[in-house]
């Protein structure tokens, strides 16, 4: 009965369900110390609160990456390096993607997010690949920034491809990383069920 309700949930109402409540501006900080302890992960809140501070973590991220990328892209051809190009519209091109996948999920976490109490789950691992998300995002979005900034102010040795092969396998590696998550909670979609 309870499957047969959340398959029929739209994808509107999955974001609602992760998203509403407290202020965006909350979960827009990439900081995963304000993960939960596993441990609480048992009760709705703390699962429903993790969901927000990945996922806007995420996109805060994703966003300050794109902008910093697009700047430095911008530069790249006013002085006419025509090599990363390419490479960037690449990996622009996939942070766009990321991002439409962070806000708009197309995982079934209905039951994560509406059963008040899920027990006999080991969170342990979820809590290890959001703590890991929020880490590897922090890192790329400081090195994305410090790339654009030595690009903007033409005070770059070296930065282009070597660079833009290291964000782009971050950027896989991030992406893994959140394919893991969704891929876990999904798991517990079924044994919740």
């Amino acid at each position: 009965m309870v499957w047969k309700k959340i398959k029929k949930m739209s994808k509107d109402t999955l974001h609602k369900i992760t998203l509403k409540g407290n202020s965006e501006d909350e979960f827009a900080e990439i900081d995963p110390d304000k993960l939960p302890d596993e441990k609480k992960y048992i009760d709705l809140e703390s699962r429903t609160r993790a969901d927000k501070i990945v996922r806007g973590g995420l996109k805060t991220g994703l966003v300050s990456i794109g902008d910093a990328l697009k700047e430095a892209h911008a530069k790249f051809i006013e002085l006419q390096l025509l090599n990363s190009w390419t490479q960037m519209d690449e990996i622009i091109n996939r942070l766009e993607v990321f991002y439409n996948d962070v806000i708009n999920p197309d995982y079934g976490f209905s039951t994560y997010l509406e059963v008040k109490k899920i027990e006999d789950i080991d969170f342990k691992f979820v809590r290890v690949l959001e703590f890991n998300i929020l880490t590897e995002l922090k890192a790329l979005e400081e090195s994305v920034i410090s790339f654009k900034n030595e690009v903007v102010s033409e005070n770059f040795v070296g930065a282009g491809i070597e660079n833009l092969n290291v964000f782009s396998e971050k950027l896989s590696e991030l992406q893994q990383l959140y394919e893991e998550r969704r891929k876990l909670i999904s798991s517990y979609e079924k044994l919740a069920v």
